[in-house]
Parts: structure tokens; sequence; C-alpha cells
């Protein structure tokens, strides 16, 4: 569990706590009965179910948690011409909860993991901008794709408003 964050423990109160280079996590809890809920860490993944633990005045409890490392998709951004293109922002969509940057030579590498994702149907893609060319495309991702490469096109502004129901403008939406 080396480097593990957000271990949560009963629905309230939350307690977090971090492991140590050992990988081990020490919190110190009132007497009574906890659940841990989750394991976590950014680019891992926990299957374990939750866990029950009753901690007694005095004494240890230890609990043991496996995380495995999530899948990774790798690829390469090129613009039209078929050029690596370094700087690009890659997210996967729908999910979009991590973001990175294509390198120099335009490769890029990314957690995806569909599973416990709500929508069982949903089609999966990366999305690859360069804002300061005008750059964008999307290349799908189906189950089991460890490698893609993306061609950058040019891209479409969007522009509108945000506003609430008097049409007033919401700032920072």
């Amino acid at each position: 569990l080396d480097g593990v964050t957000g271990v949560q423990t009963c629905a309230l109160p939350i307690f977090f706590g971090s492991s140590d280079a050992e990988g081990i996590i020490r919190l110190r809890l009132a007497p009574g009965t906890y659940q841990i809920q989750n394991v976590q860490k950014q680019g891992y993944n926990s299957t374990a179910q939750p866990q029950t633990v009753t901690i007694e005045e005095g004494k240890t409890q230890r609990l043991t948690a496996t995380l495995q490392e999530t899948p990774k998709v790798r690829g390469v951004v090129r613009d039209p011409d078929g050029a690596p293109v370094p700087g690009a922002a890659v997210r996967i969509m729908p999910a979009g909860y991590q973001d990175t940057t294509s390198d120099a030579e335009g490769r890029f590498e990314i957690a995806w993991d569909r599973r416990g994702y709500p929508m069982e149907r949903a089609v999966f893609c990366v999305l690859a901008r360069h804002e300061a060319r005008n750059l964008a495309a999307v290349a799908e991702l189906t189950e089991g794709v460890t490698t893609v490469d993306v061609k950058l096109e040019p891209g479409l502004v969007l522009a509108g408003r945000v506003a609430d129901p008097n049409s007033k403008g919401i700032a920072g939406a």
C-alpha cells in the first residue's frame, strides 16, 4: 500500500490516512466497529469489498489490502501531417478523471479502466487537444485497447454563455 491515500472508515465520521514507506497506515480510533470502505491511490485499483473491523481498548487490529496497477493506454498525438505533437492535453472521456500531456515526441500514457464506471454502454475515447495550434481529435477506446495514435485536425471554437434563470451571467461555470 505504499503511498496509498483515501482510506475511509464508516459512513460518519470519515477518517483518512496515508501509508508510510513500508505501505503501513496507522489510524488511532476509539473503541467501536468501523467499516473500511475504500483503499485507493491514483493509478491503482482495489477490488476488495468493504471490511468491518471492531476496535477493542488496548488492542491493535491489522488489515491487509492489495492494490493492482490500473491498466494504461499509451499512444502518440500527431498533427495533420503526421508529425508528433508535444504539449497536447490528453484526457479519457467520458470519465475525465485523469489528464496528461504529450511529451516532446508526442507520446502519452494515461490510466484507463472502465470497471466500476456506471454506464455499461458508455463509449470511451481519448480526447487530445493542442489549443495553441487549434488542433483537436478523439479516438475511440474499446475493451482491451492499450495503444492508440491520435491524429489531430483543425479544431472548432465553441462560444456560449452560462446564465441563471434570470439571464444573469454565472462566473466560473
